[in-house]
């Protein structure tokens, strides 16, 4: 799994954006976590995309990733 899969939450809590690799999946997804509950949203055709989306969120919200 690639290191620059991750999430996003809001500090004031509610469900969490996450985009990796989930077990039994063969792509990698977006999905969100809420109360312990894992929905899948979409699929990427490829870790490059996947990445790229990572990138994209990342300079949304502000985070900065080495």
């Amino acid at each position: 799994m690639s290191d620059l899969f991750h999430g996003w939450a809001a500090r004031s809590g509610g469900p969490a954006l996450h985009i990796g690799e989930l077990p039994g999946r063969k792509s990698v997804c977006l999905y969100t976590i809420e109360a312990g509950v894992i929905r899948t949203h979409a699929f990427f055709k490829s870790s490059d995309d996947a990445e790229r989306v990572v990138a994209i969120i990342d300079r949304l919200t502000g985070v900065a990733r080495p």
